[in-house]
């Protein structure tokens, strides 16, 4: 399929150049020469999907671990976008007619005269979002009576202690000290503080910015029955090789509720952070990667309990989780099915993605450039909702989510490499799946389970989605044992397989559908009202709505997308084509005149 990919310099970030696109032929590197000595152009290629050319600074190419982000607020713009008489005029596609043919360019939907539209200016978009909270530390004043200096392996035994509340740990390595036990609580007004002994800039956001001489390493951290902690700034770096689901870096386990794990890094163990049957916890600024890869999940983060139990209020935000079986599960590991169900869990604003390094050829060997992988999909929603309230549900907002491959079929597993599964079985309602930008992996939405229902998708723009040597390639899919969901209002692009929509008595309306192939409709799905720019099937319209149909992606007057990813280990810009709508689309507003 035609494509145009997008280059841009990190012009929010480093001021002296200057935010640009470029059209580029779908099967052509792009390249990018600047005068400007402090860049260098990387160029991040997936195997079978188009190359994106990233451009970051000269520091960050020599050593990512040492960065510092910038992480200031870029404002958004809305371009006007291409006049009118640049722009093709919308064909009215009449509810009850139906299309399975490719649009024939000139014959469908003529154009009006006028020279070629030129691409217009991506729009910068910041990443950091609202549901981040500030973490307020506390001083380390030796002179304190609450306040602890640990210097040595020998003084984490008094880690428990009831009239110590603040443990400042100087920089250097207690791993030696094994796994250390936290099994007393603070309160709400006086959280136990476990943080390093350091003075952090405002601009370093987490600990795998700092040099590795610089940072406060402990093997495990586990919290029984320990509730209102802060561990703030500290290094697990876990080296336990065992491969039983008991080698876990961070778990809080038997009620630990109300805790905060924030600007940490954290590695190994074959699940890097575990939460099961605890509440209220909070996840955020993390670094999380490399678990132990054994059969079965090595996961970067569960959450998870027990069949009929209420795992309630946990939070995942703005942390930047790779190189895992999964990056994320809200599980239950027993065999049965229950009825876990995890009301008012909120997962905002990461980085969820693998790179090459867990890629494979399909037959067991590693290979950057392989179509299969050692890992499942990004993240994996088995157990739902008590209800449509923030408080009931569960919310998955403003994620980046990309790299995601089939599981290499010689090492088990049966993932078809998706950026977010409802699946395997669980019965599954009440999610908001909401503002997510999912790219560059096999599958993209993915429902299923048995009865699956009252799924949200709304506001999503989904890229790049399968490739010619895919397994799969859908970007949206829901399963036959699934029923009342609603699809709106998001965007694919350039992506194998645009929508399967197989479930029941669902609405897929008000989505914008640009250069994407083939889609499937149950019987009973109310769809219409759609947007179909350039080389689409376009399926059957049962909603009375009008679709809008156009030949090319130009004439969809959509701007570019610019987003950071990558934002703690070295920040990323990538440009989306077609992403964002303008006042100049011919589909801007329509879903509000319907």
């Amino acid at each position: 399929m035609p494509m145009s990919r997008y280059i841009s310099t990190l012009g929010a970030v480093f001021s002296s150049v200057t935010l640009f696109s470029a059209a580029l032929p779908a099967d052509e590197l792009s390249v990018v020469e600047l005068s400007t000595p402090e860049l260098s152009t990387l160029e991040l290629s997936t195997p079978g999907h188009p190359t994106i050319s990233i451009l970051r600074s000269a520091v960050e190419a020599e050593e990512s671990d040492q960065l510092t982000p910038d992480n200031e607020s870029t404002d958004q713009t809305n371009p006007a976008g291409p006049s009118d008489s640049n722009v093709e005029q919308p064909t009215p596609i009449a509810p009850g007619s139906e299309t399975s043919q490719p649009i024939d360019p000139g014959v469908e939907a003529p154009v009006t005269p006028g020279q070629p539209q030129t691409a217009p200016e991506p729009t910068a978009v910041n990443t950091t979002n609202q549901y981040n909270r500030i973490i307020a530390t506390a001083a380390c004043d030796p002179g304190a009576m609450d306040v602890r200096i640990i210097e040595s392996v020998q003084d984490l035994a008094d880690i428990n202690n009831p009239d110590i509340r603040i443990f400042c740990i100087k920089p250097g390595d207690y791993r030696a000290a094994g796994t250390v036990n936290l099994s007393s609580s603070g309160s709400a007004d006086k959280p136990r503080i476990l943080r390093q002994l350091a003075d952090w800039p405002e601009t370093l956001t987490n600990t795998v910015q700092q040099a590795p001489d610089a940072r406060t390493v402990v093997s495990k951290i586990r919290l029984s029955n320990a509730s209102h902690w802060v561990i703030d700034g500290i290094s697990v770096i876990n080296e336990d090789s065992a491969t039983s689901l008991a080698n876990r870096s961070i778990e809080m386990v038997n009620e630990s509720s109300n805790n905060v794990v924030h600007r940490s890094l954290v590695e190994g163990g074959r699940v890097a952070i575990r939460i099961h049957g605890s509440h209220r916890n909070l996840l955020q600024n993390n670094v999380v990667r490399n678990t132990v890869l054994t059969d079965g999940d090595s996961n970067c983060i569960n959450i998870e309990g027990d069949p009929g139990q209420t795992v309630s209020g946990n939070q995942v935000v703005g942390n930047e989780v790779y190189d895992c079986t999964d990056s994320l599960q809200l599980v239950t590991l027993a065999a049965s099915k229950g009825n876990l169900t995890f009301p008012g869990t909120l997962v905002a604003n990461n980085d969820f993605y693998l790179t090459s390094a867990m890629y494979t050829d399909c037959a067991g060997n590693s290979d950057p450039a392989g179509n299969c992988s050692r890992a499942e999909g990004r993240f994996d929603i088995k157990g739902g909702g008590t209800g449509p309230s923030d408080d009931q549900s569960i919310r998955v907002i403003g994620n980046r989510i990309w790299g995601a491959r089939a599981t290499d079929p010689t090492l088990g597993g049966t993932s078809w490499g998706g950026g977010i599964n409802i699946c395997c079985g669980r019965d599954v309602s009440y999610v908001t799946i909401k503002d997510n930008i999912i790219m560059s992996n096999d599958r993209g939405i993915n429902i299923g389970g048995d009865n699956t229902h009252s799924i949200n998708i709304s506001g999503n723009i989904l890229y790049d989605i399968g490739s010619d040597n895919s397994h799969s390639g859908h970007a949206m899919l829901d399963l036959d044992t699934t029923h009342s969901h609603t699809w709106t209002n998001n965007v694919v692009v350039d992506s194998k397989i645009w929508g399967m929509f197989l479930g029941h008595q669902q609405t897929v309306s008000c989505n914008t559908v640009i250069n994407s192939w083939r889609s499937v409709t149950s019987n009973d799905t109310v769809m219409g009202g759609n947007y179909y720019f350039g080389e689409v099937q376009v399926p059957n319209n049962t909603s009375g709505k009008t679709d809008i149909l156009m030949s090319t992606a130009e004439s969809s007057a959509n701007t570019p997308l610019c987003v950071f990813r990558k934002q703690l280990t070295g920040p990323e810009q990538i440009c989306i084509p077609y992403a964002q709508q303008t006042v100049g689309s011919p589909h801007q507003g329509a879903c509000t005149d319907q």
